[in-house]
């Protein structure tokens, strides 16, 4: 996660995975952690399968077209989702 990802609060983003067990990153200030399990209350929840996932955060899958395409399914907080590619930029 980018430090400089501008939230001021607490955010949660969780991946119910449909061929492995889910998982969620806590972003807070300049930390970040990634916990096993599902989150009480995501900000955002992505669904998807494990491998589309690996190929979406290798580059290898655009993310729009796997959103497009419904191989990529995300819900919650509009803001935090348009937030998105500053917390995740290389």
């Amino acid at each position: 996660v980018n430090p400089n990802h501008g939230f001021k609060q607490v955010k949660v983003l969780q991946w119910d995975f449909t061929d492995a067990d889910p998982w969620h990153i806590r972003i807070d200030n300049s930390t970040s952690k990634a916990l096993a399990g599902r989150a009480p209350s995501p900000d955002v929840t992505f669904t998807t399968s494990l491998s589309d996932w690996m190929a979406i955060a290798d580059g290898r899958k655009p993310i729009a077209k796997a959103l497009l395409t419904r191989r990529l399914k995300a819900k919650g907080d509009v803001k935090t989702l348009i937030a998105l590619p500053r917390v995740f930029a290389r």
